[in-house]
């Protein structure tokens, strides 16, 4: 092989010839020793590299499955929210539904009620509420009569002669 040229495509005018072969001499004791260390050395390295890889790889594969494990519960914390939030709805909306609506309260009188009609409706209630306190006007008297004590209503029905 000794006397081939090479030539290079990019540059067709350089031509390289062929390295020529060195003759190996024996390599002395403290040579051998560093390239036995060397090569130790370089087992080494590449233990720790893979060491170092499978940790990196470990701790991926745990900050992924940490992921998981949040992703999943907060899907799991928000459907039992939401079907916590429906069932309040639920029984909110059948307790309204068992209880009567406009029972105490009529639509129509506020609805159709114009300008002049408001103020009719509002004399009429007006009117009422006088004819109800000159109805019940004795009442306060008696109810306040009937709070005394015995002994006082005793005393105010027993009157003494005048002399």
């Amino acid at each position: 092989m000794s006397g081939q040229k090479f030539a290079r495509v990019e540059q067709p005018d350089i031509v390289l010839d062929e390295p020529s072969i060195l003759p190996l001499e024996p390599l002395s004791n403290p040579v051998k020793t560093m390239l036995d260390k060397g090569q130790k050395l370089a087992e080494h390295l590449a233990k720790l590299a893979g060491d170092l890889e499978r940790a990196v790889q470990e701790r991926e594969h745990q900050a992924h499955l940490l992921g998981q494990v949040a992703s999943f519960s907060g899907f799991a914390l928000s459907a039992g929210f939401v079907a916590w939030i429906l069932r309040g709805g639920s029984l909110l909306a059948s307790f309204l539904v068992s209880m009567p609506a406009w029972r105490h309260f009529d639509p129509l009188p506020v609805l159709g009620a114009g300008e002049g009609n408001r103020r009719k409706l509002d004399r009429k209630v007006r009117e009422e509420q006088e004819q109800e306190s000159k109805q019940f006007r004795g009442l306060d008297r008696v109810l306040k009569s009937s709070a005394k004590p015995a002994k006082q209503q005793e005393k105010d029905r027993v009157r003494s002669p005048k002399p």
